[in-house]
């Protein structure tokens, strides 16, 4: 075969590649757009709780108020905490971690102890108001 003829397939098969690449990106930024869109509608719905979940919107705006008043990098700064030398911080989240499961793993032996002895588990569990234990 002629080395022209590789050159034409070589730059065939490229705008093949480049047209297949923008149009995996375009389907990246549509779901990651579908996923911001649902996520604000299911907060405008009611869907979710915004007490505990914010709206998009919500958070982009505390986050550009933030920014504006210059508390932004403040309150960044208030949630790192420098726990010693280098990889002190792994070992950190490691027994983070193992605490939060032995909490879980209490939790749900409490629920299994509970529903053996005929107790209502969603009642056991239900705070007596939204904000509790605070009045």
């Amino acid at each position: 075969m002629p080395e022209q003829a590789h050159t034409i397939e070589r730059a065939a098969y490229l705008r093949r590649r480049k047209r297949q690449k923008r149009w995996v990106l375009l389907a990246q930024l549509g779901l990651l757009i579908g996923f911001f869109a649902l996520w604000e509608i299911a907060a405008q719905q009611g869907w979710i709780d915004d007490f505990i979940m914010s709206s998009p919107s919500r958070i982009w705006k505390t986050l550009k108020n933030l920014y504006a008043s210059g508390e932004l990098f403040r309150h960044l700064g208030k949630t790192i905490h420098h726990t010693g030398a280098a990889g002190t911080g792994q070992h950190t989240k490691m027994a983070n971690q193992i605490a939060i499961a032995g909490a879980l793993s209490g939790v749900c032996e409490a629920m299994t102890y509970a529903k053996a002895a005929g107790l209502d588990v969603e009642k056991m569990y239900q705070p007596p108001s939204p904000y509790w234990p605070y009045p």
